[in-house]
């Protein structure tokens, strides 16, 4: 007879210190996080989840796989959202800051449905509106979409509306007050609007960002777009980054574009 026995056990502790670097190791937009992690470390049979964004599922599929090699008998379960490089560099540019509350509304340029899930197909006219929450009463808004083309187009301001103040964008009005930022096609013809309809050359995952600070932080308006390496230096050149995350704040939303 011959005999052969692998044991595949694992460590009968696994501590964070032998998960996290591989974390580390693996991001690529942006920091990830593990769960829970116990403070006496994971015994035999528990579960690691993974949360964060990633760029690819190429790239979560090489950390599950490492993960598998260290946990030994536990469960990994990489629960990431998966972006793409051009909204990942962005991310990477912004600074760390908080939410200030603001939403967007996603509809349709061709009836007033609103568009919960922020999925669109080709030929449709996705619409855009931005909340202002109602305790922000002051200082400056900038709207942006980074396209999975990697173009970042300004939605404002812009040099067709070059007002970003929230005094003027609330033209008098209290409370929440929605400002549109992507017409229908039929409001923007004959106009400066800027309206969008949806092609077969940008189907993934687009991202809305909102900007809010209370003064000005761009010396002059972005141009009406330009690439994310562009946009992502701009950011990043700003002086005292240190401050621009206490001077910011981050919303944002995901739009996906689509085939039937």
């Amino acid at each position: 007879f011959s005999v052969a026995a692998e044991i595949g056990f694992g460590p009968r502790v696994l501590t964070g210190d032998a998960v996290l670097p591989l974390l580390v190791a693996h991001q690529d937009c942006g920091p990830l996080t593990v769960q829970d992690v116990p403070a006496q470390g994971w015994g035999a049979g528990a579960q690691i989840i993974v949360t964060g964004r990633m760029a690819s599922d190429a790239t979560r599929l090489r950390l599950y796989d490492a993960l598998v090699e260290v946990i030994g008998d536990r469960e990994a379960t990489v629960d990431v959202e998966i972006l793409n490089p051009n909204l990942c560099a962005v991310e990477a540019a912004l600074p760390q800051a908080p939410s200030k509350g603001f939403q967007v509304i996603f509809g349709f340029g061709d009836r007033p449905d609103p568009n919960p899930a922020a999925r669109y197909f080709v030929g449709e006219n996705p619409t855009i509106d931005v909340v202002i929450p109602a305790a922000v009463t002051d200082g400056n808004l900038w709207v942006s979409l980074v396209d999975v083309t990697g173009t970042v187009f300004h939605l404002l301001p812009n040099l067709n509306r070059p007002a970003n103040d929230i005094a003027t964008l609330r033209e008098g009005r209290s409370g929440e007050v929605t400002v549109r930022v992507a017409y229908s096609v039929a409001e923007a013809t004959g106009t400066p609007r800027m309206a969008f309809v949806v092609d077969d050359s940008i189907m993934g995952k687009s991202k809305i960002v909102i900007l809010y600070a209370p003064s000005p932080v761009f010396d002059t308006l972005r141009p009406m777009s330009e690439s994310v390496s562009s946009f992502a230096a701009a950011i990043a050149g700003q002086e005292a980054q240190d401050q621009m995350s206490a001077l910011f704040s981050i919303d944002a939303r995901i739009l996906t574009t689509e085939t039937p």
